[in-house]
């Protein structure tokens, strides 16, 4: 649905009320649903198949300026017609959301940008590449490294965003780079991690796993931390990239960044586990489970922190949780609508 679910909603809706559309159709609640986005009207559709309902679908009727929808349920070889549940007239919509300079809804619940008018942190510059930027950055001294949807890493510089060196790889990168000394290091979809001379992107070793490489690594004590989606996670020794040790008991693959000190080492999986390993040997302190069986749960895209003794994660569940860093033990949870992004 085109609502606060979705960050940016306002700017869909707006496109879709300048192109003409009068009328939206989604699913993602499963549900029959009868909805207004701001004057642009809609409905939400019911699954196929739902535990506890009749299987069925919806059959949409349009007839010059409107639409009806009704569902039709299926008992066996049979189907049976229901009554419309949903009748529109298909008008012009016209956009009357009153936007502020930035281009936000008067009524946006989260932020304000306007706060940037009294803020000392100022644009200096902006890049804009061909691609999709979907991971961080790496920066040090005067220049920083980026990777792309399409598989290109970036050196710019920091003063002005100028290119210093791009070079492709053969898969997508969805990888934040690490860097230390002259390396540069990422994994990439093509099931390889990479380390590039941070200076020229010539590369200086590649360690391949057996499947993609979405975790972004950590560099810590002349290793490299990073898991895959082959069911491990690996320490490589940052120079040659050798595998140091490796831990092959993932459940699920993993895309975060580790958190790694003298102690240990914890991600979590979309296995919906929260693991925690000896960074000298891989060794298996302990391994923490969310509470709802499904992996839709996993606290697998947070970015976990410590402080305190204590693991701090994130999971979509909506809760941020406090683990004992020693034990694995949950200490307690705060729901207050956490999300999974929040590391």
């Amino acid at each position: 649905p085109q609502d606060t679910s979705v960050l940016n909603y306002f700017d869909v809706t707006r496109e879709l009320k300048r192109i003409g559309a009068r009328f939206e159709v989604g699913g993602h609640w499963h549900r029959n649903v009868s909805l207004d986005y701001d004057g642009l009207p809609g409905v939400l559709d019911r699954s196929t198949l739902t535990a506890g309902r009749q299987p069925g679908y919806n059959v949409f009727t349009i007839r010059n300026d409107s639409v009806t929808v009704s569902e039709r349920r299926l008992y066996g070889s049979t189907t049976v017609q229901m009554e419309p549940w949903y009748t529109r007239r298909l008008a012009e919509v016209k956009d009357t959301v009153t936007y502020d300079a930035y281009g936000l809804p008067a009524s946006y619940p989260w932020m304000r940008y306007d706060v940037n008018n009294d803020s000392p942190v100022k644009e200096v510059w902006k890049l804009k590449d061909d691609s999709n930027i979907v991971a961080g950055f790496a920066r040090t001294g005067k220049r920083a490294w980026y990777t792309t949807a399409s598989g290109n890493v970036r050196c710019i510089s920091v003063k002005d965003g100028r290119r210093i060196w791009s070079k492709r790889f053969p898969g997508k990168i969805f990888s934040t780079p690490a860097v230390q000394g002259k390396y540069l290091v990422f994994g990439c979809t093509d099931g390889n991690v990479y380390a590039l001379n941070a200076k020229n992107g010539k590369t200086v070793w590649k360690y391949a796993a057996r499947k993609s490489v979405l975790g972004s690594p950590v560099i810590f004590d002349d290793k490299v931390y990073v898991g895959a989606s082959d069911g491990c996670f690996r320490a490589l020794d940052l120079k040659t990239g050798k595998a140091v040790w490796t831990y092959s008991d993932v459940q699920g693959f993993i895309e975060c960044r580790a958190f790694v000190d003298k102690e240990q080492v914890v991600f979590g999986s979309w296995g919906n586990r929260l693991y925690s390993l000896d960074p000298q040997t891989g060794a298996l302190q302990w391994e923490w489970k969310c509470g709802k069986s499904s992996r839709m749960y996993s606290p697998a895209a947070v970015w976990p922190v410590k402080a305190c003794g204590k693991i701090f994660i994130a999971v979509p569940d909506r809760r941020l949780y406090a683990i004992d860093a020693a034990t694995g033990k949950e200490l307690r949870h705060y729901e207050k609508s956490a999300r999974e992004a929040v590391g």
